[in-house]
C-alpha cells in the first residue's frame, strides 16, 4: 500500500532501494530534440547573428532563407542596420536584387511587402495607388540608398509598366547626391581613426569607392558631397567630416542626429605622411 505521505508522482520517483530516481516525464522532457537547458541571453527578442544573416541571405541564397524561416518564420520580418540607419530588412534585400524566388519565399512566411516590394513585382497598379496618395513618395530611397525606379528596373521584362510609370511620374531615379572621386582625391582621407576603444578604418575599393567600416564591422560606402563632407549610402541624414591639413585628414567627425564623435588619426599614420 502507498505510504499516505506520499502522492503518486512522488512514490514512482521512488526506487525499491528508497533511491530518488527521476520521473518519466523529467527523463523525457531531458532528452525531446530541441529541448534547451537554459534561455538564450536576449531572449524573447530573436539573436542579432541570425537577424543579420538572414538579411544577408536573402541577396543571393534561396535555399539558405528558405531553411531558416522554415525554421523560424519570423525571421521572415527581420531587419538589420547595417551602419549609420541604413536599415534592410530580408524582404528589402531580395526586393533591390530583383530574386523573385527569395521573395516569394518571406511573402509565404509573413513578410510585409512595401512600396518597393511591388515595383519589383510590377503590380504598376498597387504602385500609381501609393503614389497618388502619397505625392512625392517616388522620391523614397530603399536600403543603401537604392532608388525606387532601380528597384523596378531589377524586376526585369515583369516590371516594365512599373518603371514606364515612374518615368512619365518623375523623381523616382534621384539617389543621394555624389561628388565624384577619384582615388589620388580620396587618399588624404584614407586611414585609421581612433576615439576611446573605437577605431574607424577608412579605405579606397576601386569598385566602391571611399569606405568607412567600425572594428569588425561592415564596411558602409561613403557619398561625397565636397568640402571634405561624405554620407554614407543609406544614412543620408549622417555626416562624416574630415578635417584636412597640409593634404591629410587630421580627424574625422561623424554627426549622426544628437550624436557628434570625433576620431583622431593614429599618431603612427600621421608621421609617416609627415615625413
Amino acid at each position: 500500500m502507498q505510504p499516505p505521505h506520499l502522492s503518486r508522482r512522488g512514490f514512482v520517483a521512488t526506487s525499491a532501494l528508497g533511491l530518488a530516481i527521476p520521473t518519466l516525464t523529467a527523463a523525457v522532457r531531458r532528452t525531446r530534440v530541441g529541448v534547451l537547458d537554459d534561455v538564450p541571453p536576449g531572449y524573447p527578442t530573436q539573436e542579432a547573428a541570425a537577424v543579420q544573416l538572414i538579411v544577408l541571405k536573402s541577396h543571393f541564397d534561396a535555399p539558405a532563407v528558405a531553411q531558416m524561416v522554415e525554421k523560424r518564420p519570423q525571421l521572415a520580418k527581420a531587419g538589420w542596420d547595417w551602419g549609420y540607419g541604413d536599415w534592410e530588412t530580408a524582404l528589402g534585400a531580395a526586393t533591390h536584387v530583383g530574386n523573385r524566388e527569395i521573395i516569394d519565399v518571406l511573402l509565404t512566411h509573413g513578410a510585409r511587402p512595401d512600396l518597393f516590394t511591388f515595383a519589383v513585382l510590377g503590380q504598376v497598379d498597387v504602385v500609381r495607388a501609393i503614389c497618388s496618395a502619397n505625392p512625392g513618395i517616388q522620391g523614397a530611397l530603399g536600403p543603401h540608398g537604392i532608388t525606387l525606379m532601380s528597384h523596378a528596373r531589377a524586376g526585369g521584362d515583369g516590371a516594365k509598366a512599373v518603371a514606364a510609370y515612374l518615368e512619365e511620374l518623375g523623381g523616382a531615379d534621384v539617389g543621394q547626391p555624389t561628388v565624384p572621386l577619384s582615388e589620388a582625391e580620396a587618399a588624404p582621407y584614407v586611414g585609421a581613426y581612433t576615439v576611446g576603444a573605437a577605431t574607424f578604418v577608412v579605405a579606397y575599393s576601386e569598385r566602391f569607392g571611399l569606405q568607412i567600416k567600425r572594428d569588425a564591422g561592415s564596411a558602409r560606402n561613403l557619398r561625397h558631397r565636397g568640402n571634405h563632407v561624405f554620407n554614407p549610402s543609406g544614412g543620408p541624414g549622417v555626416d562624416v567630416r574630415f578635417d584636412v591639413q597640409d593634404d591629410m585628414a587630421r580627424s574625422l567627425t561623424i554627426v549622426d542626429g544628437d550624436r557628434t564623435i570625433v576620431a583622431e588619426r593614429g599618431d603612427s599614420e600621421r608621421s609617416a605622411r609627415s615625413n
